[in-house]
């Protein structure tokens, strides 16, 4: 007996499985069927990894490249239909880089994007800038730049900002320890900045 081919139908991966869960109800788009389509668009799209390539190496497990077994997640998922909270895929297990059932939660968007780290593209270290003759610390709180001071040296710049940025994480997990899954709260209470060696 031949088995049934499987047909692809969202990114070249994923397929809706059969199941109570739909796609669409009355012509509008599912929660869980947006959701499912955005995480597999970051993965496989390559027009998303042009606008984000920091998600180039990421994946999704086999068992949720079936839309059935990832809408049952996020129906049960608390915080899934939240306004203002998005899939993570790194805080439970950190540096993960494949979306799972035991890997992924709902946060919300000021917890996703606290951890992320963008190049510095003048050289310096993260959340160090040249200001005048000296270097200037600054880090962003609740979308707000802060200035945290200038030093004479990009090491002592930065150590500025490893110290407000620790303090700030720490803030942000106890604001939000209530909605946060436990894992994701240990996370980021032992979290530490990475120190940048400067020679």
């Amino acid at each position: 007996m031949l088995a049934l081919e499987v047909k692809r139908t969202v990114q070249g991966v994923g397929h809706l499985g059969v199941g109570e869960h739909r796609a669409s109800v009355a012509g509008k788009r599912t929660r869980s069927y947006t959701a499912w389509t955005g995480m597999l668009g970051r993965c496989y799209s390559e027009n998303c990894h042009e606008r984000q390539p920091t998600y180039r190496d990421a994946t999704v497990c086999p068992y949720w490249l079936n839309y059935q077994n990832f809408a049952e997640w996020f129906t049960n998922e608390p915080n899934s239909t939240e306004k203002g909270f998005q899939l993570d895929k790194d805080l439970i297990l950190a540096g993960n880089r494949e979306y799972g059932p035991l890997a992924c939660s709902y946060v919300p968007r000021a917890i996703n994007t606290l951890l992320v780290c963008r190049q510095n593209a003048t050289g310096l270290p993260i959340g160090v800038s040249a200001f005048r003759s000296r270097y200037r610390s600054s880090l962003g709180v609740h979308g707000v730049l802060k200035h945290l001071g200038t030093y004479d040296t990009p090491s002592e710049a930065r150590s500025a900002y490893v110290v407000a940025k620790e303090h700030y994480v720490k803030l942000l997990a106890e604001d939000y320890k209530q909605v946060l899954h436990p894992d994701v709260y240990t996370h980021l209470i032992n979290w530490r900045a990475r120190w940048q060696v400067l020679t």
